[in-house]
Order: C-alpha cells, then sequence, then structure tokens
C-alpha cells in the first residue's frame, strides 16, 4: 500500500512516537526520500538533515516539497556514495527493493554516529505476498526473525518491531489486491522501484480519493490501532523497526 496517504501518516505517528520515547534526533539521512513527505515531516520539527534519490523525478518533486525548509538538503545520490555522520537514518519501504539487503545495513551503520538509531519501514510476512509487491518491485517480505538477525549481522542492536497495518490496513490491502485486477508481473524490478514512490497500486478512484481526503477521521484508527495492535506483527503486512548503533 504504498503512496497511500492514510498509511503514510500512520507511519509518522509511530515515528513521533519512537522519537519521543527513545529520543531520536537530528541530523538525520532519508533514504530514497522518494515524493519526501518523511523528510517534510521532520523539517517541520526543526530538524536538520539530508534526504537522497538516486531518481531525477524525486528530486524535483522532494525540493518542491522542502521550500522553506532551509536544514534539509536534497542530494541525487545513490546510497553507496553517501558519507558523514547521522544520528537518525531512515529506510522507508527501501530494503525490500535491494537484492544485497545485508551490505546496505552495513552501509547504514557506517553512517550513524555512537548510539544513533536506524528507523526501518518495510513489508513483512511472506505468506502476504500478493501482486502489489511485484507492482512495486519487491524481492522479498521479511519475517520478524530474518529482519532481526541481518541487522544484527550488520552491526545493530534491534529494539522495537512493530505492526502498522493490521488490522485496518491489512484488510484494506487485502480487499484491494482482491477488487483490481491482477498487474503484469514484473520483469525490470530496479525500473519498477525506481517508479515505486510515484505508482499507485491502490487505484479505485472515487474510494481512493474519499479515504486520502478523510484525515480527522484517521486519528482514532491510529491511537486504537497502535495501542491495541502494533504488536500483531504476525498478521500484518509491514513493519516499521527501531535499531540501534551498536559501537562500543
Amino acid at each position: 500500500m504504498a503512496n497511500f496517504k492514510p498509511l503514510n501518516n500512520y507511519a509518522l505517528f509511530i515515528l513521533n512516537k519512537l522519537i519521543e520515547k527513545y529520543y531520536l534526533k537530528p541530523p538525520f539521512l532519508d533514504v530514497a526520500c522518494g515524493t519526501g513527505y518523511l523528510s517534510k515531516h521532520l523539517a517541520s520539527k526543526g530538524w536538520e538533515g539530508v534526504a537522497i534519490d538516486y531518481s531525477r523525478k524525486a528530486v524535483n518533486i522532494t525540493k518542491e516539497n522542502l521550500k522553506g525548509y532551509q536544514k534539509v538538503k536534497m542530494e541525487k545520490k545513490f546510497f553507496s556514495k553517501v558519507s558523514g555522520k547521522y544520528n537518525t537514518v531512515l529506510m522507508f519501504d527501501i530494503l525490500e527493493h535491494i537484492k544485497d539487503d545485508t551490505s546496505a545495513l552495513r552501509k547504514a551503520n557506517l553512517l550513524l554516529s555512537r548510539h544513533g538509531h536506524l528507523v526501518i519501514a518495510t513489508p513483512s510476512n511472506p505468506k502476504e505476498w500478493r501482486w502489489d509487491d511485484n507492482f512495486y518491485g519487491h524481492f522479498r517480505r521479511y519475517t520478524q526473525n530474518e529482519l532481526k538477525e541481518k541487522l544484527i549481522k550488520a552491526g545493530f542492536k534491534p529494539i522495537i518491531f512493530c505492526d502498522y497495518t493490521f488490522p485496518v490496513f491489512w484488510a484494506l490491502r487485502r480487499i484491494y489486491t482482491k477488487i483490481i485486477s491482477n498487474k503484469k508481473r514484473v520483469v525490470d524490478r530496479e525500473k519498477q522501484t525506481e517508479q515505486s514512490s510515484f505508482s499507485y497500486a491502490w487505484n479505485i478512484p472515487i474510494i481512493s480519493s474519499i479515504l486520502d481526503r478523510t484525515s480527522f477521521l484517521w486519528l482514532p484508527i491510529f491511537i486504537i490501532q497502535y495501542v491495541f495492535f502494533k504488536k500483531f506483527i504476525s498478521y500484518g503486512n509491514a513493519l516499521i523497526v527501531l535499531a540501534k548503533n551498536d559501537k562500543k
């Protein structure tokens, strides 16, 4: 359900909780920022940082969205070419697109300052694989244990795993992947990945528009889902993960 505004807003709701509870702080690095919604959210909090993406379209859109926020730089750059140190690295909807995800996690660890934090959002539960995974160019869905092992191997100390789809967004995805006809099977994952920030698998025009615009109705759902369902990891279809740089 990438690019579904209510789901993105719920991810930001959870990010705010993590910032408050675990004292996350700038400067930040937003990896493969897409449209820049995450960087804009942090910029609105007064955070400084860097947003990167290798897509020219993403760079242009993010620059437009970040107008007026002088503390955040937008750079057209591959993740492998990034240098510097950051207190918070964010990888939202990224790992599932990277063939060598362990190397990407190690790179993130190198970029973090001592005791810095990594925040990941990624599809979970292989049994939840649907046609939209192909549509977006995913290589995989993670189990909690698989991702935990990879984080530890890359030098991180996992802190929290939180499902952010069950039950509301999980149910919506189940419904739309049945209503909407299957998309053509993806052959070029790299191309689909580059377009994934702007592709919209959820495409039922009237319903989509209503759900995107009724933000005032979503807050109670966010609160209920966060309080009662964030630990339903084996049921949902996407995780937000917080890990800490384990350098001594």
